[in-house]
Formats: C-alpha cells, sequence, structure tokens
C-alpha cells in the first residue's frame, strides 16, 4: 500500500502582479525535495480569480516542466462557461498534464443537470480528471447520487471534497472502484486514514510548510499508517500540534470564515525557506508587525515539533 501524497500550491507573483514562473519553478523543485508526489496548482490558494486562461497554461506548463516527472500535475480547468473550461481542459491535455480539474458549479442544481454538467466536459476532454466538491454558501453540491452515476465515467481518478464528514463517507461509499476520494485537511487525515480508509493526501498547503529536505514528518506519519504503525503514526501526527495551531490561528480559520487570507499563505511559505511572492490585487500584502509575529510563532512551533520528534539538523 502506497498513499500519495499531494499539495494545493500557490502562485508566486512579482510586485507588478505579473507570475514570477522562476519562483514558481523553484518552490515545485522544492517540494519534490519534501517528499511531495503530486501538485495542484491554479485553484483557489492560486488566486484563480486573478489568473486568465493563458496564464493558467503557461502556470501549468512551468509546474510540469519543473516538476520533471518526479511529481503528478492537476490543474484546475475550471474558469467559467462550459465552452471555456473545455478549451482550457484541451491545452491541459496538450501540454501532457496529468489531470485536470474539475469543480463543482456555485449552486445547487437538479442531480440529472450535475451529472450532464460534468459528464459533457469529461466527454469532450478525455483525460483523467480530478473532481472538486468545493463548498459553496449554499452548502454540499456533490450529493451521493450524481457521484454514483459521474463516478462511472473511468476518467474520474479522485475526489477532492470538502464536505462534512458524514458525506465524505458517503461519497466514497458510492464511488466507482479505483476512485480515491480525500478529504484536504491534513489535520483530519489521520482519522480518515485509520477509520474511513483514506488512501489519498490530496492536501492543502501543509506538505510543504511543515517539511524540509530532511525533516518529513507528514510523509514519516504517512509512511507509518502505510505500514501498519498505527501508534508510531499517532505519536508523529500529535508532534504536529503547535504547526498547526499557528497555521490555523492565521491562514485557516479566517480563510474559512470567508477572509481571503492568500497573502498569509505566503508569508507562511516565505517563512518556511520557500518563493512567497506577492498576491494580485485587491489582496494586499501582510502587515509588518503581523508578519513579524507569524516568523516567531512559525518558528517557535517548528522548534517545538522538532524536539518532539527528536530531530536535528546537525
Amino acid at each position: 500500500m502506497h498513499t500519495t501524497i499531494w499539495s494545493a500550491i500557490f502562485t508566486p507573483f512579482y510586485d507588478d502582479g505579473t507570475v514570477n514562473h522562476e519562483g514558481l519553478a523553484s518552490n515545485v523543485r522544492e517540494f519534490a525535495n519534501r517528499g511531495i508526489e503530486g501538485v495542484f496548482c491554479n485553484g483557489l490558494f492560486g488566486e484563480k480569480w486573478a489568473v486568465n486562461a493563458e496564464e493558467r497554461i503557461e502556470i501549468a506548463k512551468t509546474v510540469l516542466e519543473a516538476a520533471e516527472g518526479k511529481m503528478k500535475v492537476c490543474s484546475v480547468a475550471s474558469i467559467g462557461s462550459m465552452d471555456e473550461n473545455i478549451e482550457l481542459g484541451l491545452e491541459y491535455k496538450k501540454l501532457g498534464i496529468d489531470y485536470s480539474c474539475l469543480i463543482t458549479p456555485s449552486r445547487k442544481v437538479p442531480t440529472q443537470e450535475l451529472i450532464d454538467y460534468f459528464n459533457k466536459q469529461m466527454k469532450a476532454i478525455d483525460m483523467p480528471f480530478v473532481l472538486f466538491n468545493s463548498i459553496s454558501h449554499e452548502g454540499n453540491i456533490m450529493t451521493p447520487e450524481a457521484f454514483t452515476e459521474i463516478s462511472k465515467n473511468t476518467n474520474v481518478q479522485i475526489l477532492k471534497t470538502t464536505a462534512p464528514a458524514d458525506i465524505n463517507i458517503e461519497l466514497q461509499t458510492v464511488a466507482r472502484q479505483g476512485v480515491m476520494v480525500a478529504n484536504p485537511h491534513e489535520k483530519e487525515f489521520f482519522t480518515n486514514a485509520t477509520k474511513h480508509n483514506q488512501r489519498i493526501m490530496f492536501s492543502d498547503p501543509e506538505p510543504y510548510l511543515y517539511q524540509t529536505e530532511t525533516f518529513r514528518p507528514i510523509e514519516t506519519y504517512v509512511r507509518m499508517l502505510d505500514n501498519g504503525d498505527i501508534i508510531g503514526a499517532k505519536k508523529v501526527f500529535d508532534a504536529l500540534q503547535p504547526l498547526r495551531d499557528v497555521y490555523d490561528y492565521w491562514f485557516l480559520r479566517p480563510f474559512y470564515n470567508g477572509i481571503m487570507t492568500m497573502a498569509y499563505l505566503k508569508k507562511f511559505a516565505d517563512i518556511a525557506g520557500l518563493i512567497g511572492g506577492n498576491v494580485r490585487r485587491p489582496l494586499k500584502p501582510v502587515p509588518p508587525d503581523e508578519s513579524v509575529e507569524m516568523e516567531y510563532q512559525f518558528n517557535k512551533a517548528m522548534r517545538e515539533v522538532q524536539e518532539k520528534l527528536h530531530y536535528s539538523s546537525i
């Protein structure tokens, strides 16, 4: 058994708002060094609302080239109308991207309409897909009834879902054999893996924020779980709580309360030794005083985690 570790990545921008492709490529190579086996680009954490189709194609191209076959690459094709989504997905297919991602609509629709929405796009693009059940203000969109039919398409490989746990379990239950259903929150992975048989970590940014080239606690506990060492995995998993607390406070909780905290994600990336870069307007950089406090808290938490796990860089 091998649980694949994926991570949603951000897009670094220069101060003038253009894409920093050099920084992006450098980050991708570092992601591979940190034990990540798949990256998800042009998504919400990549500021997809501010990136046009042409830029998405160039971003996906940079990611694919920098990955050098060491990581799988998924890029979001959902950008606007169905025709625009199909056109973008076909461009990804030409590039050789491993997966296109299609996202649920922002509103609830009748079951058959949702089935047709995905099937028409998947038929036209005809490549492996990640489907993202993104929860809107109306709640869960991908119902088990709809996913039962949608997952019959053999190009559906992964469902990333941020629905409540009970709905995610239902979606996993009805999925075609071979389709992996994943909750993206690292803090919930241990429970999902041990109690609900989740076999892919299609994660948010935690794998590249909490890990370095030589210190890979997430990869460590995932491999322990793969090998059946649940007790050992739980110890490593629990040791990461100080980092989760800092990440939740500055980024995750405000984000899920409707605040766009991408600047904070990029500041975390800077602190973690990556190239965070700027955000695009109307987002603003992290204020200097908060940057200082974030760095202090993150480094303190990292030292605490490393001490718990008896890690030394010497």
